[in-house]
């Protein structure tokens, strides 16, 4: 079991809105994106996140942005003192292939003279394909398939808002959707209910998404614009206290932030008070203040990094955390990267640090041209230490987040999270559940087949527009040997990847989506010659275009198409 402390599954439309993408455009460029590119990117963004819900039209965008990277000039632009030796296909071919073949295809043609360069660029790709998947379902999927199975995930959501109530429903439906992945991966995603008073109900969001909807903890961004030392925040406080209910907030002077003014709200040392009134509070600080801090041979005494020390160090904060995502500094080499090491061993080895440090990632927001697998892999292999590795990756973060070392020795918090996912059972994966879980629920004499999915309102065999979507799928889409073992509970949670026609980022938009159409038309087909009738409202255009979007999101599995159907077509038996 490894835990990854800090990583995001939202994608860019779940968050920003027309009234935030101003803060979205400076955060991506600020930070080292080649100068040809900026305009470029802002255009993408500015339009893609318009288009939101036509993702067909976004994933074009993202397909033309991509391309226009991929030619020759525009890199060998980036740098005349250096050259690139590309050999890219030819027009034709640019045009039929797709965004993830273009990228593997750019970053194979720079030489290693150009390596720092192709962090950059390949960052930036990978930034664009992952922030524009069309939903947090297939962002999480993303970064789920590069995990072992018992790997889990703390899922950071964000809260950008302007005040008022006209991205109310846009939060609402990130909430939703991230509660949704706890049921997707249980025990393998927990989610961290963001807070912002700005927010109008904010505390009473939280502590229903705390109590009823799957999240284990809380996450705080400063500089987006609000104190951390106010009336507001001292009522998010007080709940969180008396429950162990661990807060993980934002500490660097960069990333997201409404005004120049608002970065040092995420000063550490502005948490002296509060801890002075709250001890023991759980506050993990999120990037230990910034990775370049532990990369010289000292630790700067001025620094962020030695304030969150400082307060680790109190006798009284004994919840004082801090993780090390988008530590990335160190990955350079040479004696930075040796200085980090040391530094970070010395931590994990003394007797009031060592338990406090956390491994995490910042996936996707993490600017490395390094997987997410390649990530775990470099410090496993930096940290040489088995112990020491284990340390930061399993024991630290299941006492920051009250994980038990036995099934009912968890905090309240994740008591509340199995609570939720033991009142939901009925919708969620139990093949993808992690052994943590099946221990607790076991212990707790709750009866659940781990092997496949019982029937439901989502997935029943009593309801033709599950079982005739299932059919279709396996005699049309399934390859033989998926053929050959199908069972219909057992596929309940089936990846529309592993379906024959998709090739999603391996040809163009174009090509794919016209596929997903004839898809959805046959079956749209299938269904009305099965004696099934559109839902009232329901015409077979509108029936068409939602199956596209289902098919086209590489999140969907069966069961988000049969709740689809459901919503589309009557078929004369659809009783559970």
């Amino acid at each position: 079991m490894r835990i990854n402390a800090h990583t995001h599954i939202f994608n860019l439309a779940s968050v920003f809105s027309s009234e935030t993408l101003e803060i979205l455009l400076r955060r991506v460029t600020e930070v080292d994106v080649p100068e040809v590119f900026k305009n470029d990117l802002q255009s993408l963004l500015e339009e893609a996140l318009a288009k939101a819900g036509g993702y067909a039209e976004v994933e074009s965008l993202v397909d033309a942005f991509v391309k226009k990277a991929a030619l020759a000039e525009r890199l060998k632009a980036l740098d005349s003192g250096n050259s690139v030796a590309l050999e890219f296909l030819g027009a034709d071919e640019i045009a039929k292939a797709g965004a993830l073949t273009l990228v593997e295809k750019l970053k194979k043609a720079l030489s290693r003279d150009d390596a720092g360069r192709h962090n950059t660029i390949g960052d930036l790709l990978d930034f664009v394909l992952i922030g524009l998947k069309p939903g947090i379902s297939a962002v999480t999927a993303h970064i789920m398939e590069q995990l072992d199975e018992d790997d889990f995930i703390v899922a950071l959501m964000m809260d950008i808002t302007s005040g008022g109530s006209s991205d109310a429903d846009l939060f609402e439906g990130q909430i939703q959707e991230t509660s949704e992945q706890v049921l997707r991966y249980p025990g393998r995603v927990l989610p961290f209910i963001a807070v912002n008073p700005l927010r109008e109900g904010h505390r009473h969001i939280m502590e229903r998404a705390l109590l009823f909807r799957g999240f284990v903890g809380v996450k705080l961004y400063p500089s987006l614009g609000y104190d951390v030392d106010s009336p507001e925040m001292h009522a998010v406080y007080d709940f969180c206290h008396p429950r162990g209910i661990p807060i993980l907030m934002h500490c660097t002077p960069g990333g997201f932030y409404a005004k120049e003014a608002s970065r040092g709200n995420s000063e550490p040392r502005l948490w002296e008070p509060i801890l002075k009134n709250y001890k023991g509070l759980k506050v993990c600080f999120g990037h230990f203040g910034g990775g370049e801090n532990l990369c010289g041979a000292e630790i700067p005494p001025d620094s962020w990094t030695s304030q969150i020390l400082s307060l680790m160090r109190d006798p009284d904060n004994t919840g004082v955390y801090a993780d090390i995502s988008f530590h990335t500094e160190l990955m350079e080499g040479g004696d930075g990267q040796a200085n980090y090491i040391g530094h970070l061993k010395e931590l994990l080895k003394d007797p009031v640090t060592g338990s406090r440090i956390l491994f995490g990632t910042d996936f996707w927001l993490v600017r490395t041209a390094l997987s997410e697998a390649n990530h775990w892999q470099f410090f496993e292999e930096a940290l040489d230490d088995e112990d020491l590795f284990k340390q930061l990756t399993a024991t630290n973060p299941c006492g920051f987040l009250g994980i038990g070392h036995a099934p009912g020795t968890g905090g309240e918090n994740m008591r509340h999270y199995v609570q939720f996912i033991k009142d939901h059972r009925g919708a969620m994966n139990p093949v993808s559940a992690a052994t943590w879980l099946k221990d607790e629920l076991q212990a707790q004499g709750t009866d659940v087949n781990w092997t496949t999915t019982t029937p439901n309102a989502r997935w029943n065999a009593n309801n033709e527009a599950h079982v005739r979507l299932f059919w279709y799928l396996r005699d049309n889409q399934m390859g033989k040997k998926d053929r050959t073992a199908a069972d219909f509970y057992t596929d309940a949670y089936f990846s529309v990847t592993r379906l024959q026609y998709w090739n999603k980022g391996f040809e163009s938009s174009s090509i794919f989506y016209r596929k997903c159409g004839a898809l959805a038309k046959g079956m749209d087909r299938y269904f009305r010659e099965s004696k099934a009738t559109y839902e009232e409202n329901t015409t077979r255009a509108m029936a068409v275009e939602k199956l596209i979007a289902v098919l086209s999101n590489e999140g969907s599995v069966f069961v988000d198409l049969a709740s689809l159907c459901d919503e589309l077509y009557d078929f004369s038996t659809e009783g559970a």
